[in-house]
């Protein structure tokens, strides 16, 4: 009989790891503005864009020690300090964001790095897993070798970058990361974007990651003024709602065989959270305050300009409440399509449960 587990948390966002910290937010660096893959679905053109937004608010990008002295300012506010935004975080800049991390981890914040691993070697692996602080999430979009280098947006398909594990091909930062054990303790997981080119093969990715303890964070494609290259054609890869909600399920009953509960109609970061987290303060290249990487909105606020602290006042006056910050995004559920939920499935307790994450995926998300 296969016992009963919760969803596991990612170690870096699990608010029951650093119980301390756990009702601060989280506070997200775009230390980078280059990165070295066009992968669809993501944020290709945004380098541009930073250097379009530096010119427009005649603005200059932060140096180290301004990201040093902003963390300063941020530390007493947070419980987890994310790597990702605007490029790669281990592509660019990579000396400076490791000294980032360290400055972090010796306040007792935890780090959440994202990457897309092209850049991922022994060095750098050894690195990361001496220092139990931080987690990754790493990409792995398909299982065929030719069709992620596609999928990746480079030129060619290089075989160095690829092991073969248990008759899977999976991209060689996942098994560098893997063989030093950063899945023991919920220090991985993987980031898929779901296509019509690559949805067949999700459900194979799933409950490889799954009983190997590493976490899948798996979303559907939604539309942002970053969309990078042929934005046309990446449209026309979004799935039907069915498709959708059909990989859903798949995951569901491969998580049920596994011992692993939750609703089948909520998805655990299976589908796109949106990108409005009042959770979340995120800080741009040039100290911009947006809800999230992929707005274009005009920033709410400039960092040094206005304090931390009148950066929270000023997003918790323009949002709704600085609310829900116990819980954390990863291991928790997010509706796959919540209007479809709340009509078609019975026992969803979508709107009466305040532990539940629920986002309405609409095409302004």
């Amino acid at each position: 009989m296969t016992s009963i587990r919760p969803l596991p948390k990612l170690r870096a966002t699990d608010p029951d790891r650093n119980p301390s910290r756990r009702d601060l937010l989280l506070g997200d660096f775009s230390t980078t503005t280059a990165c070295n893959a066009r992968c669809l679905g993501c944020y290709t053109n945004a380098g541009l864009l930073a250097r379009s937004e530096r010119d427009r608010y005649s603005r200059r990008f932060l140096s180290e020690s301004d990201w040093l002295q902003l963390l300063d300012e941020l530390i007493p506010y947070i419980r987890t300090l994310v790597l990702s935004g605007l490029g790669d975080a281990t592509f660019q800049n990579w000396p400076m964001n490791q000294r980032i991390m360290d400055h972090s981890l010796r306040n007792d914040v935890q780090v959440l790095l994202f990457t897309n691993g092209l850049t991922m070697n022994d060095a750098m692996a050894d690195w990361i897993a001496e220092r139990k602080g931080i987690t990754i999430i790493g990409k792995w979009l398909h299982t065929e070798p030719l069709e992620n280098q596609a999928l990746l947006g480079l030129p060619k398909h290089r075989t160095e970058d690829y092991d073969k594990r248990d008759g899977l091909y999976l991209p060689r930062h996942l098994t560098l990361l893997m063989d030093r054990g950063l899945q023991a303790d919920n220090r991985l997981a993987v980031a898929s974007t779901m296509l019509k080119w690559n949805h067949s093969v999700a459900p194979v990715q799933w409950r490889w990651l799954r009983e190997r303890n590493v976490i899948p964070i798996f979303s559907w494609l939604v539309p942002t003024p970053g969309m990078g290259r042929m934005a046309k054609f990446e449209l026309h890869q979004d799935l039907e709602p069915s498709e959708k909600e059909r990989l859903t399920r798949e995951c569901w009953q491969i998580d049920q065989e596994l011992g692993i509960q939750w609703d089948y109609c909520m998805g655990p970061k299976i589908s796109a959270s949106g990108c409005k987290d009042d959770r979340l303060l995120y800080f741009g290249p040039i100290g911009d305050v947006r809800v999230c990487p992929s707005s274009h909105d005009t920033p709410q606020a400039f960092w040094p300009d206005q304090s931390v602290e009148e950066v929270i006042a000023i997003k918790s006056s323009q949002e709704s409440v600085l609310g829900g910050i116990r819980n954390s995004i990863e291991g928790k559920a997010t509706c796959i399509c919540s209007t479809l939920c709340a009509n078609q499935h019975s026992g969803c307790s979508m709107s009466s449960s305040p532990e539940v994450n629920v986002i309405q995926i609409t095409k302004n998300s």
